[in-house]
C-alpha cells in the first residue's frame, strides 16, 4: 500500500485514495505473543538468519511493533503498549500521557534497539530519529535534521539506519552521528515522486525501496538501480536468508502479499486480503518461516507452507474503524 513520502519543508502530504497516511497523533503498540511452531516453509528460506539479522535459534515468544495513525485528531493518546497474544496489556512503553508523535518504528537487527522518528519533548516541531532500549527507555536523539519523517532500514551492520526523503537515502552512523547521502535517479516522468519505504539485504550488499513513480526498486549499496522488483509493489522486507522479497501489490478487490526473488522473477502470492481488510504492512518472521501483516481488522499470521492466515489479535480499537486501515510500520523481533 503506497505511502506518501513527506516533502522536504516538513508538509506531510496525503496520497490519494491513502487516508490513513495523513499525519495525526500516532499510537505505537508492540505486541507479545507465543511463537508458531517451526513449519517446513514452501519457499526455501532459510531458517538461521544471517549476520546481522541473527536471532535466538530457541526463542519462544515474538514480540510485533507497529504505528497507529488515528482516524481522527486526538482520537487515541499517544502511547507505546506491550500487549499479550491474547490481547490483554501488560504495560505502557511509552505512558498514554506523554508528549510523544511517533511516526516510524524499526528494530535494530539484533533485536536490542527500537528506531523510532517522530515529533518528540524538546524538539519543537522537527522530526527527530531517537534511539531507545525495548521499553522505551535510555533515549538517545542521533538525528534532528527533520527529514527523517518515517521509513526506517537498519543496516545489518547494527549501527547504521536510513530513512528515505524525496529521491534520497541518507545514512547516518548512530555511533558518530555522521551521514551520507544516496540518491535514486527517477526512471518515469513522474514529477515530484518520492521514495518511501526501504529495507536492507541481511548481508548489506543491497536494499530494496518503493518509489512512488516506480515501484520497488532494486539497488546496490551505492544506490546503483539493478532492476525493479515490482511495478506496483509497496512495503519491501527481505527474507532472513537474503533469497526473497516480501512487499504487497495493490488489487481491484483488495491487496495481494506477495514473494519474489529479488530481481522480481519467481513471484507466488502469499495472501490476497479483502478491500475491508487491506494490508497496510506486512514482515517476516525472524526465523523466515511464517509472516505477519496488519490490516484493518488486526494483526495477522500467514502460514508459508499453506498459506493459512490466522488472525492473531483483532485490534478493535486500534487498527479500525473501516473503511482504511490505521496502523502501518509492522515489525517484529524473537525474544527468550
Amino acid at each position: 500500500m503506497r505511502r506518501s513520502a513527506p516533502k522536504l519543508e516538513g508538509a506531510r502530504p496525503l496520497t490519494p485514495g491513502h487516508p490513513f497516511r495523513a499525519r495525526f497523533s500516532k499510537l505505537v503498540v508492540v505486541f507479545s505473543g507465543l511463537a508458531i511452531a517451526a513449519i517446513a516453509a514452501t519457499l526455501t528460506v532459510g531458517s538461521t538468519a544471517s549476520a546481522g539479522h541473527a536471532t535466538p535459534a530457541a526463542a519462544k515468544q515474538y514480540v510485533f511493533v507497529f504505528v497507529q495513525f488515528p482516524p481522527s485528531e486526538g482520537e487515541f493518546p499517544d502511547a507505546v503498549w506491550e500487549v499479550s497474544g491474547d490481547g490483554h496489556a501488560v504495560r505502557a512503553v511509552i505512558p498514554s500521557n506523554s508528549d510523544d508523535d511517533p511516526s516510524a518504528v524499526r528494530w535494530s537487527p539484533d533485536g536490542t534497539t527500537l528506531a523510532m522518528s517522530g515529533i518528540y519533548p524538546g524538539s519543537g516541531q522537527t522530526n527527530v530519529l531517537l534511539l531507545t532500549d525495548p521499553n522505551g527507555g535510555h533515549r538517545r536523539e542521533i538525528d534532528g535534521k527533520g527529514d527523517c519523517w518515517d521509513e526506517l532500514g537498519w543496516l545489518p551492520d547494527n549501527r547504521s539506519i536510513a530513512c528515505t526523503y524525496g529521491r534520497r537515502i541518507r545514512i547516518i552512523d548512530t555511533q558518530s552521528g555522521r551521514s551520507r547521502v544516496l540518491r535514486i535517479p527517477l526512471k518515469s516522468g513522474q514529477a515530484n515522486a518520492s521514495l518511501n519505504a526501504i529495507d536492507w539485504s541481511p548481508n548489506g550488499d543491497r536494499f530494496a525501496v518503493d518509489d512512488d513513480a516506480d515501484g520497488i526498486d532494486l539497488a546496490s549499496a551505492s544506490g546503483r538501480v539493478l532492476a525493479t522488483t515490482s511495478k506496483q509493489g509497496s512495503w519491501p522486507r527481505w527474507s532472513p536468508d537474503g533469497k526473497h522479497i516480501l512487499f504487497i501489490e495493490p488489487a481491484t478487490s483488495g491487496d495481494t502479499i506477495v514473494i519474489a526473488d529479488p530481481t522480481g522473477k519467481h513471484r507466488r502470492v502469499v495472501i490476497s486480503t479483502p478491500v475491508f481488510d487491506a494490508a497496510a504492512s506486512a514482515a517476516w518472521s525472524p526465523d523466515g518461516e511464517s509472516i505477519a501483516y496488519i490490516g484493518q481488522n488486526g494483526l495477522h499470521l500467514v502460514d508459508l507452507q499453506t498459506g493459512t492466515d490466522r488472525m492473531l489479535n483483532r485490534l478493535a480499537k486500534i487498527c479500525g474503524p473501516n473503511p482504511q486501515p490505521g496502523c502501518a510500520d509492522l515489525d517484529w523481533r524473537a525474544v527468550g
